[in-house]
């Protein structure tokens, strides 16, 4: 237990340290990292004037609960520490994003923010096209206006003497972490006065020695519900977590000879435990498990196939032998030998599950929920499996709606209602299963499309539980089915940031001196486009001319859009990250901004472009001589739609 004289004992004696690690380079060579650090002695604490209680982030809180962070306002008065705010970098660059937009005071490009502290730590800033959350960066920018309302604070602990900590002997790197997360509050407790210092840790190990140490520390849960009075809606973006494994219990024994076939080992539990990760590890040593990504059928969340090891494909079929995993997950399966006292199982819970859908609180399942969970199995010789672990979840965001009340139910949870509600949700995507989410606002969300996370799926639960983001809109509006579609297909619709712009050229632009160095002029070739009628963004042009030999000159000729978009600028970075332009009826999503699509990099009649262009001399026969490839500069002589030039070729003159 730290004590305040084992904690003024623990403050190190000199401004300068040295810390050292072991790192894996990108050749998967070890390499020892050895950094200076000079610690400061002038830090004072953020006054949160008017604060009831200072609120001090441990980094489990933050990557599970940050819908709740960023959007209910009974979080405010926030320390991050430093060492959170790494952590949480290194493990979810999405979720960084959205933390250092709340605690930033001024606005700024996330990106730039993020390799300036790169620079800072001697690293190498990470890919700005890293996987993350659809919305993540969009989501940011928006928890930037949040900031004045709400107070965040990023406390540099890592850099300040009193709060510094020192590795310790055969200590974990996270245990390192979580004792200087808790150096943070001690020091916010002793030197402010009036408002309590609350640590909020969803680990229980953390929180017990917080408490052991003389902290005040909670959970979400316990946190949410404190705070439920002054905020009646408080929780509403909570993230429910998984019941932990019943670590005492142990499997139905089985006679001697008989084959296993309860799957469900622990009394009350709907699906079997996962294998720990050392029975996981000797299982694929020994060639009895198999490792692979799980891929649902179509139209269908209960039948899908994992490929073991790049050719092997092995069936999983039934909620059972699925065992709580999705669609994209890396899971770990086991050869099935007793496929039927499975199969029984599975029916089993698939009446239980059955008399759950059809209960007081929602109306009967809906053609969807028959189509995606009533689907036979596809007929196979492939050989059948069970999945066992899960390496790595694939969740993200879902698109869906919520599973219609019966009118009474629709009463008992009106808008008054503040008593949370369980509701079903319904994905738009079949392969996925139904999420139960709790919510006080279920007669809002009735008949809309909403966008839920999820949160976990204990063994002891039908369903993953979840909780929702974001109202999209009405169901059936044709504006909000294409953001469905555009959401689900992680198509990026937010505007272009200020930096992206900043990158353009005048709007108004003309090809200089400069711009024609080292280019073709080909201003007087007869060259033309053709296009459907209203195109604006004319990527292509062709241009044939006779030869003074007899042959002809065949040229194709695309816009050079690299001229204006720079090896790892904001621009470039943006059209990486967007990778290209989708088209949907009425509607379309830029990978480029406008200006440069549709007007400088267009090939439109009678004005100036610069290109990329092939050209080949072919006989009259189509017979190729010679090729070219360059940079040119065209001055197309027409624009043309698809009945235009097909009525100059028709045409005898």
């Amino acid at each position: 237990m730290d004590t305040e004289a084992d904690i003024a004992e623990d403050v190190p004696s000199s401004s300068r340290q040295l810390s050292s690690w072991l790192r894996r380079t990108r050749q998967n060579k070890i390499r020892k990292v050895l950094r200076e650090v000079y610690l400061r002695d002038d830090i004072v604490p953020e006054p949160f004037e008017g604060a009831d209680q200072v609120l001090v982030l441990d980094t489990n809180i933050v990557l599970h609960q940050i819908d709740l962070i960023a959007e209910d306002e009974c979080i405010n008065h926030v320390v991050v520490p430093y060492t959170v705010l790494q952590e949480v970098r290194h493990r979810n660059m999405g979720i960084y994003s959205r933390l250092r937009a709340l605690c930033r005071v001024e606005t700024g490009d996330l990106k730039e923010d993020v390799r300036a502290e790169a620079e800072l730590n001697e690293e190498p800033a990470p890919k700005t096209n890293a996987k993350r959350g659809v919305g993540d960066r969009e989501k940011a920018k928006e928890m930037a206006s949040a900031r004045n309302a709400r107070k965040f604070y990023v406390f540099p602990n890592e850099f300040f003497r009193e709060t510094y900590v020192e590795r310790q002997p055969a200590e974990s790197q996270n245990d390192r972490n979580d004792r200087a997360i808790r150096r943070v509050a001690h020091w916010y407790r002793r030197h402010i006065v009036g408002p309590e210092v609350l640590l909020l840790t969803d680990d229980r190990a953390c929180q017990q020695k917080a408490r052991q140490d003389g902290l005040a520390a909670l959970r979400a849960a316990e946190f949410v519900e404190r705070m439920r009075p002054k905020f009646p809606e408080a929780g509403e973006k909570l993230a429910l977590r998984d019941e932990e494994e019943d670590a005492s219990a142990t499997p139905v024994p089985t006679p001697r000879g008989q084959k296993r076939k309860d799957f469900t080992t622990v009394p009350g539990s709907v699906y079997p435990a996962h294998l720990k990760g050392s029975e996981v590890e000797k299982g694929l040593k020994e060639r009895k498990l198999f490792q692979g990504v799980l891929r649902m059928h179509m139209n269908t969340c209960l039948h899908g196939s994992v490929t073991c090891g790049g050719t092997e494909e092995m069936e999983v079929s039934g909620r059972l032998a699925l065992n709580r995993a999705i669609d994209g997950d890396i899971v770990v399966v086991e050869r099935l030998e007793d496929a039927e006292s499975l199969e029984r199982a599975d029916k089993r819970l698939r009446r239980e599950v059955a008399e759950e859908d059809f209960g007081a609180t929602q109306k009967a399942p809906s053609a969807t929920d028959t189509l995606k969970e009533g689907a036979a199995a596809p007929s196979s010789e492939r050989a059948k499996g069970r999945i066992v672990g899960i390496i790595k979840r694939n969740w993200r965001e879902y698109c869906g709606t919520l599973r219609p009340l019966h009118a009474e139910r629709q009463q008992e949870t009106g808008p008054d209602n503040y008593n949370k509600s369980d509701r079903i949700f319904i994905p738009t995507d079949a392969r996925l299963p139904n999420i139960m989410i709790k919510t006080r606002h279920s007669t809002n969300l009735e008949n809309k499309r909403i966008v839920v996370v999820l949160d976990g799926w204990d063994r002891f639960s039908h369903y993953p539980s979840g909780h929702w983001t974001k109202i999209l809109g009405q169901v059936g509006d044709r504006n909000i089915e294409s953001m469905v579609i555009l959401h689900e297909h992680g198509v990026i619709t937010r505007e272009f940031s200020e930096a992206v712009y900043r990158c353009l050229p005048a709007a108004h632009w003309q090809p200089a001196a400069a711009d024609l160095k080292g280019r073709e002029d080909l201003r007087k070739v007869c060259i033309c486009s053709v296009d459907p009628p209203g195109c604006k963004d004319i990527d292509d042009a062709v241009s044939c001319e006779p030869l003074a030999n007899g042959n002809f000159r065949v040229g194709v000729h695309i816009a050079d859009v690299t001229h204006f978009v720079h090896p790892d600028t904001a621009i470039d970075r943006e059209a990486a990250e967007r990778c290209t332009t989708v088209y949907l009826v009425e509607r379309r999503t830029d990978m480029l901004p406008g200006l440069l699509t549709t007007d400088i990099c267009s090939l439109r009649g009678k004005v100036e472009r610069l290109t990329f262009s092939v050209l080949w001399e072919m006989t009259p026969e189509a017979e190729v001589v010679d090729t070219k490839y360059c940079k040119a500069i065209i001055k197309s002589r027409e624009a043309l739609s698809y009945a235009e030039a097909q009525a100059r070729i028709d045409d005898p003159q």
